[in-house]
């Protein structure tokens, strides 16, 4: 038995039917708050407590690969379903290679483990602090727009960079920003194609800089948003 009273049979770890008993082991079964809470404490709470449960573990010589392997998975899994339910992909955890490094030798140490937990729990913390605070999803779109307006953008493309689901995104960003994320792209075009039209930029430049390479469309969704064509504005304005 292991120190949580937990079985092994031939010197092998079995993960127990009942994985709420293994889970009662490390962490409080009540809720994920404490496994994924908004602060860097509850992460340290999070590497103790099964730090505490390994050593507990390996002074009855009860360690080995099955019994790491199982936490391993176990803590996976738990994390996944907490940030499905705040509506982050799991892959997010994987954009860098010390990241996917660390978690294919999660299983082969004590120290691995920890190690690996260390930085999966902090950076789930953080994917989830983001989502919390004050810079709104739509906030993030906003702030890509603005640099990026000059290319074609997509609504996929913007999920992949958020590691959001698309129609998520959409749904968000329309309800926060009053109006589609296309639409929203064609107003900062227009935005910057006026402040350009007060140069000496001639009008089709203007609109391949703008990220429309059609100056026939770019006319008439120019003149659809202000009430004139490119040529008028300028002249109105005594450009």
């Amino acid at each position: 038995m292991t120190a949580c009273g937990l079985p092994i049979k031939n010197s092998a770890y079995r993960l127990p039917k009942n994985k709420k008993r293994l889970r009662s082991c490390l962490y409080p079964p009540a809720d994920k708050k404490f496994f994924l809470g908004k602060s860097i404490g509850e992460k340290i709470k999070l590497v103790n407590s099964v730090k505490d449960f390994l050593d507990k573990a390996k002074a009855t010589g009860t360690v080995n690969a099955g019994l790491l392997f199982a936490l391993h998975h176990d803590l996976v899994q738990m994390t996944y379903k907490v940030l499905r339910s705040w509506e982050i992909k799991a892959s997010a955890l994987f954009g860098s290679e010390n990241a996917r490094q660390l978690y294919r030798n999660a299983s082969n140490s004590i120290f691995d483990l920890l190690k690996w937990i260390n930085q999966f729990s902090g950076q789930a913390i953080e994917l989830i602090r983001e989502r919390s605070r004050g810079e709104t999803l739509a906030d993030k779109v906003k702030a890509y727009i603005a640099e990026h307006y000059s290319e074609n953008i997509s609504r996929q493309e913007l999920a992949n960079l958020l590691f959001v689901n698309s129609d998520y995104l959409s749904r968000i960003f329309n309800k926060e920003a009053g109006m589609p994320i296309p639409d929203y792209i064609t107003q900062v075009r227009i935005e910057e194609a006026k402040r350009l039209l007060h140069t000496n930029a001639s009008v089709s430049d203007i609109a391949i800089r703008v990220g429309v390479d059609n100056f026939s469309y770019f006319s008439t969704v120019f003149k659809k948003y202000t009430g004139m064509t490119p040529m008028e504005y300028r002249r109105e304005n005594g450009s």
